[in-house]
């Protein structure tokens, strides 16, 4: 058997890694026979968030031999208690078929427990999205293939069984292609704690491959956190209206409060699991800034004096050089003099030359600036002007608005020209959707301020038709944020929005709206968007207001994060109205402004989509102007290469080509970026990775590569972490016609190995050796 996870669908609902977990609200007898009530619990279900409801049906005939059905009570003691509930509480067939009904009104998914065969073909006449084999039928091997014959998807619970009966039903289910997955259970009415075993879940996945949940029958809900912490991809667990009600399964049930608080406790710990990676978030980061030590002078240091430990303190805040390299700064000597607690930086412990140099030419497909403030601008200007900076981007604060167009010293210039609006006024969020009439009056003065400084700046630039064919771009943030996450009425502040943009005069200025984070922070905490965050409301406010859109990566993956959307469908969207981009990476909900390739982003996709149009760019990347822009001239190289690398995927393959064996050989050691070069230059579409040895430990294609992104993999991603490691190969001795019938898929091409899977030549239509072992 095999480890490796597969999905699994049940209606609409994907089921597997990187899924919500799909949460079922069990009835199954705690409707008591009661139509009425079997409906109360449906709707509480769907009240609480569960993903489907799932009852029991049975044809007793068929369940239960005819004597126990006769007399119970000459039975063991646990027939005795059940068999004549079970008659009790039995729904007729009108009423299954009713609740499946009310079922699909709801829009809610039903699912149910067959117990027999007749069972089955009842229910085949609902057309039902999947089955459940409860504990007691998993070594039923005729039900299950009964059931499996409706090629429908099976979900199977493990209760009552030892390891040797869970594999032999693996096995079989295996042998009759069923689709299906597990739940762990421990069948007792209520479990206890210490018998439950949540780690036997990793057990079940590693010999089946396939989705494991957890079917509890305990009396709290932390165990199904647990498991849900532990990967449980389903979560299952009885509903009742009421535990002290009769029946064998209420006590070991939760009331719709309770459920209700499970289910919502479930989605926080999805959210907490987040990714196996550390990035900062924006609170983080801020808190960073304020709370972390830097390295600075503890005494006066004249230029050229070799620096010793006690010339060296650490104090906040954390903007210079960070206390862990202090060994790498006793003795060096710096150019400049110090005085006491002036900070160190990185350059002091770089090579400035190499770090003031591009590794390669600046090429993103698009007009490119950097991120400035007016008193920043010639140190950025001095390293990324000559690498072709086509505009700078002015960061202004409110303070850069109070003194106008005299702010600005550096003259005139040979680029473009963009201004960011400040988000405060002073201590005043900038909101033009706030309830508050000073406050929206305020923040649209602000607004029209900026307007009318890079109005005031623009005959200091150099405005490009193509890039600026309407003047100065001016980006804003228009609010919309809330230190609540209810009691907005999002449609009240957009009509409000609309209202304010209507009044500001940009006249031989390019406005921008700019798209906003789903948390943003201000006053030292977060707080939430709501307007222009997602896709539908922004396309509908650029539409309705005239304006165009600076897209930010960062904002859109977060919100993208938060809601479950797709990020790429976020692109396409909003693409025509375009203007201008803010790039950098993002991860979960809050980690924003990462650098390019620290975070979850598709750039590879995403931005041949968004530059279409070919807008301008420019890379923000948090604390990307420290250490004169080196934050921004990585975010420039990583955004190159994704540019190339989008190029490379759609030139295509030449198989007609014969490269040389080495041009098909990448050292297991290479990132992806390495291979895709490989991939490139060869035209083949592939390429081997190998090891010291030559032996082939996996093959690259360029579908895999694209794959990888999807999969959220960047370009300095190891190409050990994604190559495929099951491959087809020829062996020394095999003649051309064997090797041509077996040449795989697209890239009609494959390795020829030797007896310990060496590379010795590989084959494809145009080059079939026939080499002797």
């Amino acid at each position: 058997m095999t480890s490796r996870e597969r999905h699994l669908q049940i209606g609409t609902r994907r089921i597997g890694p990187g899924e919500p977990c799909y949460v079922i609200a069990e009835i199954g007898l705690n409707h008591n026979g009661s139509l009425d009530i079997a409906k109360q619990l449906v709707d509480a279900a769907i009240a609480a968030g569960a993903d489907a409801v799932k009852f029991q049906k049975r044809k007793l005939s068929e369940t239960y031999r005819q004597e126990i059905l006769d007399q119970p009570r000459a039975g063991e003691q646990g027939l005795q208690y059940i068999v004549p509930l079970l008659v009790e509480f039995e729904l007729s067939d009108d009423d299954f078929r009713a609740l499946h009904r009310y079922c699909r009104s709801r829009d809610t998914t039903f699912m149910c427990t067959p117990w027999d065969r007749g069972s089955v073909d009842f229910l085949e006449s609902m057309e039902l999205d999947g089955y459940k084999i409860g504990s007691p039928d998993m070594t039923n091997f005729p039900l299950i293939e009964h059931v499996v014959a409706t090629r429908k998807p099976l979900l199977i619970s493990t209760g009552m069984s030892t390891e040797e009966e869970i594999r032999r039903t693996l096995a079989y289910l295996d042998d009759l292609k069923a689709d299906y997955a597990l739940f762990h259970c421990v069948s007792t009415y209520p479990a206890a704690a210490e018998e439950i075993n949540l780690r036997f879940m990793e057990t079940l996945r590693e010999w089946s491959g396939r989705p494991v949940g957890y079917s509890g029958h305990d009396t709290g809900t932390a165990i199904s956190l647990a498991a849900v912490a532990m990967g449980a991809r389903m979560l299952e667990r009885h509903l009742t209206l009421d535990r002290t009600m009769r029946g064998p399964d209420h006590k070991a049930s939760l009331e719709p409060a309770q459920f209700a608080e499970q289910v919502r406790a479930v989605r926080e710990v999805e959210a907490s699991l987040g990714a196996p990676h550390r990035w900062l978030t924006r609170g983080e980061t801020l808190n960073r800034r304020t709370l972390s030590k830097s390295l600075v002078a503890a005494t006066s240091i004249a230029a050229g004096t070799p620096i010793t430990r006690a010339m060296i303190a650490s104090k906040s805040p954390g903007l210079g050089l960070s206390p862990q390299f202090v060994d790498r700064l006793v003795g060096r000597t710096l150019a400049r003099d110090l005085a006491p607690d002036d900070p160190f930086v990185k350059t002091d412990i770089d090579d400035i030359e190499a770090t003031m140099t591009a590794a390669r030419p600046i090429d993103l497909g698009t007009p490119w600036g950097i991120v400035a403030r007016f008193l920043d601008l010639p140190v950025l200007e001095a390293r990324f002007a000559p690498q072709g900076m086509h505009f700078v981007e002015f960061h202004v604060s409110d303070r850069d608005l109070d003194a106008g167009a005299g702010a600005y010293t550096s003259g005139q210039k040979p680029y473009g020209l963009v201004i960011h609006a400040p988000e405060y006024a002073h201590d005043v969020l900038i909101d033009l959707c706030s309830a508050d009439d000073a406050q929206r009056t305020l923040s649209t003065a602000r607004i029209q301020n900026t307007v009318d400084l890079a109005r005031a700046l623009a005959p200091h630039f150099t405005l490009d038709p193509v890039s600026f064919p309407r003047g100065p771009k001016v980006v804003m943030h228009v609010g919309g944020m809330w230190p609540k996450p209810g009691g907005y009425d999002v449609e009240a502040a957009t009509q409000r929005l609309l209202q304010e943009l209507a009044t500001i005069n940009s006249d031989g200025v390019d406005l921008l709206l700019e798209n906003l984070p789903p948390y943003p922070w201000y006053f030292g905490g977060r707080w939430f968007g709501h307007i222009i965050c997602d896709a539908e409301n922004t396309v509908r406010l650029c539409r309705e207001s005239g304006l165009g859109l600076c897209f930010d990566t960062s904002h859109a993956a977060l919100e993208c994060a938060r809601s479950g959307a797709s990020l790429q469908e976020f692109a396409e969207q909003v693409a025509p109205y375009v203007r201008h981009l803010h790039v950098s990476d993002g991860a979960g909900v809050s980690g924003e402004g990462l650098q390019v390739g620290e975070g979850t982003v598709n750039f590879v996709e995403i931005l041949p989509v968004l530059m279409a149009s070919r807008p301008t760019m420019i890379p923000e990347i948090w604390m990307g102007h420290h250490e004169a822009g080196a934050g921004f001239q990585v975010a420039l190289q990583h955004l190159t290469d994704v540019h190339w690398a989008g190029g490379a995927l759609q030139r295509g393959t030449d198989l007609a080509s014969r490269p040389d064996l080495e041009a098909l050989t990448v050292s297991h050691s290479a990132t992806l970026f390495t291979a895709l070069r490989a991939i490139d230059a060869n035209r083949m579409g592939i390429v081997f990775i190998i090891d010291e040895t030559r032996r082939v430990l996996g093959v690259l294609t360029d579908g895999d590569v694209r794959h990888c992104f999807v999969r959220g993999f960047g370009l300095h991603s190891s190409v050990r972490d994604v190559m495929t490691r099951e491959f087809t190969f020829g062996t020394l001795g095999e003649r051309p016609t064997d090797l041509m019938a077996r040449l795989p898929g697209r890239t009609r091409l494959m390795p020829i190995l030797d007896a310990d899977r060496r590379l010795v030549d590989y084959a494809n239509p145009v080059h079939l050796p026939e080499i002797t072992a």
